[in-house]
């Protein structure tokens, strides 16, 4: 089998979709599949670049997720993402929440599979916990950054003897004792964080399958997630899930003004861990596993 992408699979550090394809092309490789640049078999998208098919026999659209916040023009936006499904033989759907979204938000009927993003064990060092917590993200309202801190400086009122460290770029950093804010790091300096963290701190709200969820279980590092949207389907019996409110799938929302979650159930779940040898188990997350679910949704395609 012949696989063409319709993205630079050299873009690996610039997003989570990125290094996902990056790795899963790499899979494909070892898995006897052709990655080809025209007269694929399989063209795999992400809702662009659809004039770089070239040829192949089938069409297969990798969907990121919705535009649900009302506060941005919905309509439109989805509109784009439309049109790729409308133009490809088949749909993956990153969690059985994205698939839910479009189907009852959307009207979407298109063939599909939900095959969530995945990793190479690999990539991560031996588990080896320090002292810290960690917190990455492409930090956006929804990802609650702030709910984040505050919790953290709860528990540490509550006694919790141990550090926070947050990767990512939001904009002023964060400077209060015992938070330790990096910003960007490259691949291998977050792998390192990932094996040593005690755990991941992970609240998105409405989250779709979250890459920094997936590296944190396939390095043994257990989560803190909030249950709603895809994270509560990645993190199930990988951590502690915090209640958060659900979407009804209905009604657009106001996706960076999230709901405030329980500070002192983050807390307590953080000192719960600090305080466990919780490993997580992740081979169901393992990029030879996911590609191989790949390879037979696109044979399933005839």
């Amino acid at each position: 089998m012949k696989v063409s992408f319709g993205e630079k699979l050299n873009r690996q550090d610039s997003s989570g979709k990125h290094k996902f394809l990056h790795r899963l092309s790499k899979e494909f490789k070892e898995q006897g599949i052709d990655v080809v640049d025209k007269q694929a078999d399989v063209f795999l998208h992400i809702g662009r670049n659809l004039d770089q098919r070239k040829g192949a026999k089938r069409s297969v659209m990798r969907v990121d997720g919705l535009i649900l916040n009302s506060d941005m023009p919905y309509r439109k936006m989805n509109k784009k993402m439309l049109r790729g499904i409308g133009e490809s033989d088949g749909v993956i759907y990153q969690s059985q929440f994205c698939k839910k979204a479009h189907e009852k938000f959307l009207g979407v009927k298109k063939k599909n599979a939900v095959i969530f993003n995945g990793a190479d064990p690999k990539e991560f060092s031996p588990r080896n916990p320090q002292n810290f917590f960690l917190a990455v993200a492409k930090w956006r309202p929804h990802k609650r950054l702030k709910n984040i801190c505050d919790a953290f400086l709860h528990a540490r009122n509550l006694g919790l003897d141990a550090d926070l460290v947050i990767v990512g770029e939001h904009g002023k950093r964060i400077k209060e004792k015992h938070v330790n804010d990096l910003g960007e790091l490259n691949n291998k300096q977050l792998q390192r964080y990932l094996s040593e963290a005690i755990a991941m701190i992970h609240i998105s709200w409405l989250d779709w399958c979250a890459n920094s969820q997936i590296e944190s279980i396939v390095a043994h590092c257990p989560l803190v997630y909030s249950d709603s949207g895809g994270s509560a389907e990645v993190g199930k019996n990988c951590g502690i899930a915090i209640k958060d409110v659900q979407w009804d799938f209905k009604t657009p929302v106001r996706l960076y003004k999230p709901p405030e979650l329980s500070l002192d159930d983050i807390a307590h779940a953080m000192i719960t861990l600090k305080h466990s040898s919780y490993v997580t188990e992740s081979k169901s997350f393992h990029v030879k596993s996911i590609a191989r679910q790949y390879i037979d949704f696109f044979k399933s395609l005839g």
